[in-house]
């Protein structure tokens, strides 16, 4: 039998109505691949949920979704009156597949092979797992003002990557977590908050370890694109 896992947010009586929604991923699901199962135990889908803070009808943008992972996640956490747009640039055609098989919680989901197809200002919430360190350096700037345009004012903006000792390694595919704040404060977004949730002391940061990518150290950093004159935070 399936397991239902519940968020429930914390601090009820200090956060505004629209914030007491609670989300519930059927991690357990049936249709869920067995991999993507036991890669919760080191990516903590649910925490990482709530740390970012996902509601019910959010409209998601996942980057560079790779086989799915949290494209399948983001479909049950948003609920059939939210949005998930799912690209990938890297074998594409399976995850097109997979969602035109309707492989997922709920019939939410749209492949867009860039990002540019998102409508502007529609996002509440921009996400990239461990891709951000492979956009051009020279492309970063316009890259990040595109993504920008794509979210709502006060939409956020979430990286996880692998950390590196410094810099942007390409041959470890790794990045700084400063790298990541420098490059995206300097387009404009605010700097919210840090997270260690997926950290790991023991990496030694050399090398892209692919049979150990679910539990390299990782960096979580949450941005935020400026709220509009008449506020409109989340």
């Amino acid at each position: 039998m399936s397991i239902r896992i519940l968020l429930s947010c914390i601090g009820l009586a200090l956060l505004p109505q629209s914030a007491l929604a609670q989300i519930t991923v059927d991690l357990d699901a049936e249709g869920r691949p067995a991999a993507e199962k036991e890669r919760d135990a080191t990516s903590k889908p649910m925490e990482v949920l709530e740390w970012m803070g996902v509601e019910e009808g959010d409209a998601i943008l996942d980057i560079q979704s790779g086989g799915g992972y949290h494209m399948w996640i983001f479909s049950d956490a948003v609920g059939p009156e939210g949005k998930v747009y799912s690209q990938s640039s890297f074998r594409p055609e399976s995850l097109q597949a997979r969602i035109a098989s309707g492989a997922t919680p709920e019939a939410n989901v749209t492949y867009v092979s860039d990002i540019a197809e998102v409508p502007d200002a529609s996002l509440d919430l921009a996400f990239t797992d461990r891709n951000y360190h492979d956009v051009n350096p020279g492309e970063v700037p316009a890259w990040l003002e595109t993504l920008k345009a794509k979210l709502e004012p006060g939409g956020l903006f979430v990286v996880i990557d692998a950390e590196a000792a410094e810099g942007r390694d390409l041959e470890s595919h790794r990045i700084a977590s400063d790298v990541i704040v420098s490059e995206v404060t300097a387009a404009g977004f605010e700097l919210v908050e840090e997270s260690d949730m997926l950290a790991n002391p023991a990496d030694d940061h050399v090398g892209p370890k692919w049979d150990q990518r679910d539990s390299l150290d990782r960096s979580m950093i949450k941005f935020q694109k400026p709220a509009d004159e008449h506020g409109g935070h989340r």
